[in-house]
């Protein structure tokens, strides 16, 4: 796609603004529409100088080569449907990523109800910390990049796997991650059945070996405690687990998981300190957490 024109629409959006970086540096040239509402991936748009515009039909005009879209948006929107009008191809976010995604040597997918995000961040952290330069999209901007997409080889891609919209069935990950499964998105998904099903079919496309969250051992807790694990909470000591497991099938050493979870700093929105401060002898912080389904709200108080 390089020298090409490929335009987003939906840009903000957290999975479409790291699907841009990686085309905008691969060397196509790179525009967006999204409403002027503040995004977490406002930053990082701006940083790459990516243009951004306000919907409308007049952003797609002929010399635009592929048009790839939020799975937010459908043929109604007026974008998509001028650009099918111009019979220019048109492509969603999930199709786009399983492109660049199954195209890996060693594909690793992230999956789960809860979790997933700060588990993709600290595995791609821990790959990067132990020399594998792999190529990573997160679902969250994260704190060691300040940002949610990290730029390396294609012999190591680490992704984030959105189970709304059974999205993560587009890719066929040779290792695969869950962090937990619980019931959500019941707009999409009619009963926990049916959601535990695209689980499962993600489970058969897996070509080696699948990783289950579960309890931590008293091994690992001690580990954690000697390296003094920067994350607050059981659920992340559990999956830091996860990626500690596939870590040790992957040879990598004790020292080196060790530097990686010690300098990982986490990511943005998830138990976030945004501000510390007294007020007479008290001292107090601001903790924003992006928690939202009841579980999750439960494991982040829990921590807190």
């Amino acid at each position: 796609m390089a020298g090409k024109n490929v335009h987003f629409i939906g840009i903000k959006g957290i999975g479409l603004s790291a699907l841009a970086q990686f085309f905008a540096d691969a060397g196509a040239k790179v525009t967006g529409s999204d409403s002027p509402e503040e995004f977490p991936s406002d930053a990082v748009l701006k940083r790459l100088k990516i243009p951004l515009t306000s919907f409308s039909p007049k952003n797609i005009s002929s010399r635009i080569d592929l048009v790839i879209y939020s799975s937010a948006y459908n043929e109604n929107h007026p974008e998509i449907k001028k650009a099918l009008s111009l019979k220019i191809p048109v492509k969603s976010y999930g199709e786009i990523l399983a492109e660049v995604f199954n195209r890996g040597e060693n594909k690793i997918l992230v999956a789960g109800s809860h979790g997933k995000t700060t588990t993709t961040a600290l595995l791609g952290h821990l790959l990067d910390t132990a020399g594998c330069q792999p190529t990573v999209f997160v679902g969250g901007i994260s704190n060691n990049w300040q940002g949610n997409f990290k730029k390396g080889e294609n012999k190591w891609l680490v992704a984030e796997g959105d189970e709304y919209q059974k999205k993560f069935l587009f890719l066929k990950p040779d290792y695969l991650l869950i962090t937990n499964i619980d019931y959500d998105h019941p707009d999409y998904f009619k009963n926990k059945k049916e959601y535990c099903r695209a689980f499962e079919k993600l489970k058969k496309q897996t070509k080696k070996k699948i990783f289950i969250g579960k309890k931590i051992s008293p091994a690992f807790r001690k580990f954690l405690a000697k390296i003094n694990f920067p994350l607050l909470g059981e659920k992340n000591k559990e999956n830091a687990f996860l990626v500690y497991r596939l870590a040790k099938e992957l040879k990598i050493p004790d020292e080196k998981i060790g530097i990686a979870f010690k300098t990982f700093k986490g990511v943005k929105r998830r138990m976030e300190i945004i501000k510390e401060f007294k007020i007479k002898n008290l001292k107090l912080k601001i903790i924003d957490d992006y928690a939202h389904h009841p579980e999750e709200i439960k494991a982040t108080l829990a921590a807190l």
